[in-house]
């Protein structure tokens, strides 16, 4: 998902090893056995892939923020969600994808707390929900641009809340 703001599109474009964040961000969750992959984007995003990325044996579909209407989620299926502005390694998706198979609800990815930078978001788990904050906690470990549930928990209302705020959907 790349949020649909002022720096939704530039991370969409934002190069990494020479390849876009789009276009890695693909490749990445195909390497790590993803099959069919939703990628919202924003309104004035390029969704033209390098023929090699789009010869991957996946499904790809395209979706703007204005289209989500056109999403459906299996309620009982396992989802994996990427926020577009961040860098995954297939191995740790692939590893964290599984764990998240067994989850009945929703896992963030995080990092221990001794690498954050300023203005990285925290996880923070308040009454069994997970929730995002730039609030410094020395403590809190730091949200890794990941997390995992089941398609119940995407409803159409809940992401087209997030179109600009992508802590939305973990904070609702």
């Amino acid at each position: 998902i790349f949020e649909d703001s002022a720096a939704g599109l530039p991370a969409c474009r934002r190069r990494v090893a020479g390849l876009s964040l789009l276009d890695r961000g693909v490749r990445t969750m195909v390497r790590a056995g993803i099959e069919r992959l939703f990628v919202i984007v924003p309104e004035a995003a390029s969704t033209a892939l390098p023929g090699l990325t789009r010869r991957l044996p996946a499904q790809v579909r395209f979706l703007r923020w204005s289209d989500l209407s056109g999403l459906e989620l299996p309620a009982d299926e396992h989802v994996l969600v990427l926020f577009g502005q961040y860098v995954h390694h297939h191995s740790s998706l692939a590893a964290f994808q599984a764990a998240g198979d067994r989850a009945e609800d929703v896992v963030a990815m995080a990092l221990p707390a001794a690498g954050a930078a300023p203005g990285d978001w925290r996880v923070a788990l308040a009454g069994g929900t997970v929730a995002l904050g730039a609030e410094p906690d020395g403590q809190a470990p730091v949200f890794a641009g990941a997390f995992a549930c089941r398609g119940r928990v995407l409803d159409r209302q809940r992401l087209a809340a997030a179109a600009t705020d992508l802590r939305a959907l973990l904070d609702t």
